[in-house]
């Protein structure tokens, strides 16, 4: 994805207007917006400017980093409000610039009153996601109104299966683990005001338990048909990968059973 296109997804996903980005770059508007176009270029010392508004990683620009985000505090995006099929475009481009990412839906756990009054009908809608990527950026993301829930069903995956799919088109690996937690009143209200911080966040990916979701290779589909085919113990695609991993490290098996025995 160009740089252009993640400087204008993180703006809108942030709320905020190209004006007033364009004030704080100390450019027209107009520059702003046939930047984000494609259409103009603009200097490595406004796009820092912008980067630093955006929390956007300014060594980004620099192409001397892999990730465009970078920032110890909690980045907040906003989902889109506009159209269906943008409605997740945020998370599109974390899956892009990332391998590895944890994901958390939030279902609300408030009251029946409390739901009543903020007109929320469902169960366990999903009022929130939390994502940490591979480079410990922990980011949370909601629908813009504060009545809006992002998913009312919770599940999260299925809404995301023409994102997974995608990748698996251009056979690129993703490690993603989904989960979901419940959050008390005091964190709904947290979010729902925007007040939240990453502290507030954090702890819930080590009290989440995560299933993993991983497309298997072209070869690695071949070695789970050649398995079956020969009537063996049959490994998943992580065990294969975890395999493939250890062999081109060149770790050995008693490294990992010293490893397996300290553990116990």
């Amino acid at each position: 994805m160009k740089l252009n296109e993640i400087i204008k997804i993180t703006r809108e996903a942030q709320g905020k207007k190209q004006k007033d980005i364009a004030e704080i770059a100390g450019i027209r508007q107009q520059s702003l917006q046939r930047y984000e176009a494609g259409l103009a270029s603009l200097s490595v010392k406004t796009l820092s400017h912008i980067a630093e508004e955006l929390k956007i990683n300014r060594e980004y620009i620099k192409d001397s980093a892999k990730n465009p985000y970078k920032s110890n505090n909690l980045i907040k995006l906003y989902f889109s409000e506009n159209f269906l099929d943008k409605l997740f475009m945020p998370t599109y481009l974390l899956f892009q610039v990332n391998k590895k990412l944890e994901i958390i839906s939030l279902v609300c756990d408030v009251d029946l009153i409390t739901k009543i009054k903020q007109r929320i009908p469902f169960k366990n809608p999903v009022y929130a996601v939390a994502i940490r990527d591979q480079d410990n950026n922990i980011f949370l993301l909601r629908r813009k109104s504060r009545l809006n829930i992002v998913i009312a069903d919770g599940k999260l995956y299925n809404h995301l299966s023409s994102i997974l799919q995608y990748f698996k088109f251009k056979s690129e690996k993703k490690l993603l683990s989904f989960g979901v937690q419940k959050i008390n009143n005091d964190l709904y209200e947290k979010i729902r005001s925007w007040t939240v911080e990453r502290v507030d966040i954090e702890p819930l990916f080590s009290q989440c338990k995560f299933a993993f979701y991983i497309d298997p290779t072209q070869r690695e589909l071949e070695q789970l048909k050649e398995q079956r085919n020969q009537g063996m113990d049959i490994l998943n695609v992580l065990e294969l990968r975890l395999v493939k991993e250890l062999r081109e490290k060149k770790i050995s098996t008693d490294e990992v059973l010293k490893w397996i025995m300290g553990r116990n």
